[in-house]
C-alpha cells in the first residue's frame, strides 16, 4: 500500500510540477568542469552545463534590455510603496501634527518606560522619551520622578520632564510656575506645559505673561497659547514637543494602535531586496547537505546582485571554477562589484583568485581586485600594482600603495619611495602606513610624531590614574529625595554644581566621562594630515601594530572618524573599543556603511550587552545596510525578532530563496517550525506556494516528514506533492 501511495503521489507531483517549472535538484557540490576531462559522462555533463549557462545568460540579457513596468514591479529589488519608517524623517509642522494624531499610549507604556531607567547604561535620548511617555500615559504615581528630573540634570532631560508634567495633567502648577521663572531654555517649555496642563489657573498664568508687552517671555507665551488653537501655531517648542511625543510612542507606546517595531518589521517583510540579502547571506553559513545545490541554481537563475554575496560565502571554490571555466559570468559591473566586495568582506581572496583576475578587466571592480590579488600574493599581482601606481586617479594610486604592503620589502619599498613624493596627501598617507607595515623605522617615527602618540599616551595615562583615584576614594552617591506620592526617587544621583539654570549637570566643570572619549575633548584635535593617516591606518586594521597606534590615536579623532576606528578595533577583538562602540550606539543611531560595519563588529563574538543593543536597534526601517547587519546578527543569535522576515521569504518567490529561508527556519526552531507553517499557512497562499514549502519540508525533513504529512492530508494536496519530491531530491545526495 505504501508503495502504491508513493507512486500515486509521484504521478500527481510530476504532473503538477510539469505545469509549474521548478529548479533542477541535481547535486551540485562542484561544477561540471570538476569532473575528469577524459570521462565521457563528464564531457556530456559539462556540455549540458555550458548550454544551460548560455541559455540563462541570453535570457538574463534579454530581460535586462526589457523596460516593461510589470517586470520592474516584480523584481526582487522593486521597492516603491510608502513605509512607516518614513514617519521618522518628517520635519514639516503640518506633517508632524498629522503624525501626532496617530500616536497613543496604552497599559504597557508605564512598565516599558520604567525599564529604561533600570538599564545599566541608559541613554539620554531614551530617558527623555521615557519621561515623556510617563507623562503622556498620565501615570500619576510617577509625578515625583518627573518633578525630580525637571528640577535639575541635563538640559534635554529637564525639558522632557517639564513637557511630561504638562501632559500628566495632575502636576503641581506651582512647580511649573517656578520653572517659568528660570532661563528661557526652561521657561519656554514650562509655559507650554502650563497651557497643556488644562487647568484654568495654569492657562491664566500664561495669558497674563502674554498680555505684558514688556515681558521677556511674551512671544513664548503667545506661542504656547497658539498651539491650543485650531489650527495650532507653529513654534520651536511645539516642534520639540511633537518630536518627543513621537519618540515616546515609538519606543514605549503605539502608532496606529500597534507597537512601532511591529510596524517596521511588517515594512521589512515587504522589502524584497532586504529579504534577498538577509536570506542569501545567512543561509550560506549553514553546513547541511543540499545548500550548495540551491546556491548553484541561484547563481545561474539570475536576480538581484546581492544574491552573489551568499554564493561567494557558500561555495567560493566552486564559483571560482565556474567563472574560470566560463560556465558563469556576472551580468554587469554591479554583479562584479558585489562579488569583489563580498570576497573582501569574507577574506576569501586566496581561494577566489580566478574571480579577481576576471574582475580586474571590469573598470568599476578593477582597483579592489588588484588590491585583493596583491593581498593573496597571486602570481602577476605586482605587475597590476605597478600599473595602478602610474594611474592618473589618486584613489587608484592610494590603493596601489596599500597593496604594496603585501609585497616583499625589497621590491615594494623602492616603489613606495617613489609614491611618497605624490602630490595627493591621501596617497602619501597610504604610503606611510604601508612603509610602517613593512618595518620602516623612519615611517614609524613619522607616524608617532604626526599623531602625537607619545603625548596622547601620557595624557591618557594621567586620566586613567585620576579615574582610579576617584574610584578608590569610595565616594558614596547620595540618593536625592524621599519617595513621594508613589513615585520613586532618582537613586544614586549626586547634585552636581551647574554652570547656570538649564545647563546640563556639570557643565563647565570639564569633568571627563568614562574612558578616553571625554579625554579627547581636552586634546588638540587631529590635523587634516593626521585624520588622513588615521583613515589609512583604519583600512589596515588587520595588522596588530596598526591597531596599537589606532587605539591611542582615536582619542583625538573626530566623532565620525572615531566611530569608524572603534568599529575596526572592535571587529578585531579590542574590548575597550567594543565598550565605547556600544555606548556610542545607545545614543546615536547607526547609519550607512560605517553604521553597518559597527553592527557587524558588535555581532562578531557578541556578549549579552551587544545582543541587547542589537535587539533594541532592530529594525531601523530606513537604512537597508544597517538593517541587514542587524537581522544577520539576530539570526546567528536565534532571536525570534527575525522570524517574520524568514516567514515572509518562505512564502514568497523566488523558489530557491524560499527553500533557503526554510532551512534557516529549521535552524532557528527545528523541523517543527517548518511543519507549523504548513499547518497554519498565511492567508492568500497559492498551490505553488504550498508545493514549494512542502518541497522544503521534504528536503530538510526527509521521508519521515512525508509520512507524517501523508497521514494528515490527501494525495492531491500540493504540500504533500512537494514534500515527496523534496525528500526524493535529498536522497540523491
Amino acid at each position: 500500500m505504501r508503495s502504491l501511495l508513493f507512486a500515486s503521489l509521484l504521478a500527481c507531483a510530476s504532473s503538477a510540477f510539469a505545469q509549474t517549472p521548478t529548479p533542477a535538484s541535481a547535486s551540485a557540490s562542484a561544477p561540471p568542469s570538476a569532473q575528469s576531462p577524459t570521462s565521457e559522462p563528464a564531457r556530456a555533463q559539462s556540455g549540458a552545463g555550458e548550454r544551460e549557462a548560455a541559455r540563462v545568460r541570453a535570457a538574463r540579457a534579454q530581460a535586462a534590455q526589457s523596460s516593461a513596468p510589470s517586470a520592474a514591479a516584480g523584481s526582487e529589488g522593486a521597492e516603491d510603496e510608502p513605509t512607516y519608517a518614513q514617519l521618522q524623517s518628517v520635519t514639516g509642522f503640518s506633517e508632524r501634527l498629522e503624525r501626532d494624531a496617530r500616536v497613543s499610549f496604552g497599559p504597557r507604556t508605564h512598565a516599558a518606560a520604567l525599564r529604561e531607567f533600570e538599564r545599566l547604561a541608559p541613554s539620554e535620548s531614551g530617558q527623555a522619551a521615557a519621561l515623556m511617555a510617563l507623562g503622556c500615559a498620565r501615570v500619576a504615581t510617577e509625578r515625583a520622578r518627573l518633578e525630580s528630573y525637571a528640577s535639575e540634570g541635563p538640559l534635554a532631560l529637564r525639558q522632557a520632564a517639564i513637557l511630561a508634567l504638562g501632559e500628566l495633567r495632575s502636576a503641581d502648577i506651582e512647580v511649573l510656575r517656578e520653572l517659568a521663572t528660570k532661563r528661557a531654555a526652561l521657561a519656554e517649555y514650562a509655559l507650554f506645559a502650563l497651557v497643556r496642563h488644562g487647568a484654568p489657573a495654569a492657562r491664566a498664568l500664561v495669558e497674563e505673561i502674554a498680555s505684558q508687552s514688556a515681558h521677556a517671555l511674551q512671544a513664548s507665551a503667545r506661542d504656547a497659547l497658539g498651539f491650543a488653537l485650531d489650527p495650532p501655531v507653529e513654534s520651536q517648542v511645539a516642534h520639540a514637543f511633537l518630536e518627543l511625543r513621537f519618540e515616546a510612542a515609538r519606543r514605549f507606546g503605539l502608532v496606529d494602535e500597534q507597537a512601532w517595531t511591529t510596524l517596521l518589521t511588517q515594512d521589512l517583510t515587504r522589502n524584497q531586496r532586504l529579504l534577498s540579502r538577509v536570506v542569501y547571506r545567512a543561509a550560506a553559513e549553514l553546513s547541511r547537505a543540499g545548500i550548495k545545490d540551491h546556491y548553484l541554481e541561484v547563481t545561474l537563475a539570475g536576480g538581484v546582485p546581492e544574491r552573489l554575496r551568499g554564493v561567494v560565502r557558500a561555495m567560493p571554490t566552486e564559483l571560482s571554477r565556474m567563472i574560470d571555466d566560463e560556465l558563469f559570468k556576472p551580468l554587469d559591473e554591479r554583479e562584479w562589484v558585489t562579488l569583489v566586495d563580498e570576497i573582501e568582506q569574507a577574506r576569501l581572496e586566496a581561494v577566489c583568485q580566478p574571480i579577481l583576475r576576471r574582475a580586474w578587466f571590469e573598470p568599476q571592480a578593477r582597483t579592489a581586485a588588484m588590491e585583493l590579488l596583491s593581498k593573496a600574493q597571486a602570481p602577476g599581482a605586482l605587475d597590476l600594482v605597478e600599473l595602478s601606481a602610474r594611474s592618473a586617479d589618486p584613489a587608484v594610486r592610494a590603493a596601489a600603495a596599500r597593496a604594496l604592503a603585501f609585497v616583499p620589502a625589497d621590491r615594494s619599498l623602492p616603489m613606495l619611495e617613489a609614491l611618497a613624493r605624490d602630490e595627493d596627501s591621501a596617497v602619501r598617507a597610504a604610503v606611510l602606513v604601508a612603509q610602517f607595515r613593512l618595518g620602516s623605522e623612519s615611517a614609524a617615527s613619522e607616524l608617532r610624531t604626526t599623531l602625537e602618540i607619545d603625548k596622547t599616551t601620557r595624557w591618557l595615562s594621567e586620566q586613567l590614574a585620576k579615574e582610579q583615584q576617584r574610584a578608590g576614594a569610595g565616594a558614596k552617591p547620595a540618593a536625592r529625595g524621599a519617595k513621594r506620592e508613589g513615585g520613586e526617587p532618582r537613586e544614586g544621583r549626586t547634585k552636581e554644581p551647574r554652570g547656570g539654570e538649564g545647563e546640563p549637570a556639570g557643565a563647565g566643570q570639564g569633568r571627563p566621562a568614562a574612558g578616553a572619549d571625554a579625554s579627547a575633548e581636552r586634546l588638540t584635535p587631529l590635523s587634516r594630515e593626521g585624520a588622513q593617516l588615521v583613515e589609512a591606518l583604519a583600512a589596515a586594521s588587520a595588522d596588530r601594530r596598526v591597531r596599537d597606534l589606532l587605539s591611542i590615536a582615536r582619542a583625538r579623532a573626530s566623532d565620525s572618524l572615531r566611530l569608524k576606528v572603534d568599529a575596526e578595533l572592535a571587529y578585531h577583538g579590542e574590548t575597550r573599543s567594543r565598550v565605547a562602540l556600544r555606548e556610542r550606539l545607545r545614543d546615536e543611531r547607526p547609519r550607512g556603511v560605517d553604521g553597518a560595519r559597527a553592527i557587524a563588529s558588535l555581532a562578531r563574538g557578541y556578549g549579552l550587552g551587544d545582543l541587547e543593543l542589537v535587539r533594541e536597534l532592530f529594525p531601523l526601517g530606513d537604512d537597508l545596510e544597517v538593517d541587514v547587519e542587524l537581522a544577520l546578527a539576530l539570526i546567528v543569535a536565534r532571536d525570534a525578532a527575525v522570524v517574520p522576515l524568514l516567514r515572509a521569504a518562505l512564502w514568497s518567490e523566488p523558489w530557491n530563496r524560499s527553500v533557503l529561508a526554510a532551512a534557516l527556519l529549521v535552524a532557528q526552531g527545528g523541523i517543527d517550525a517548518l511543519r507549523a507553517e504548513l499547518t497554519r499557512p498565511p492567508a492568500g497562499v497559492t498551490e505553488r506556494d504550498l508545493r514549494r514549502v512542502g518541497f522544503a519540508l521534504g528536503e530538510w525533513g526527509g521521508a519521515s516528514e512525508v509520512d507524517r504529512l501523508a497521514g494528515r492530508v490527501g494525495a492531491a494536496d500540493p504540500a504533500l506533492q512537494g514534500a515527496l519530491l523534496g525528500a526524493l531530491s535529498a536522497r540523491t545526495r
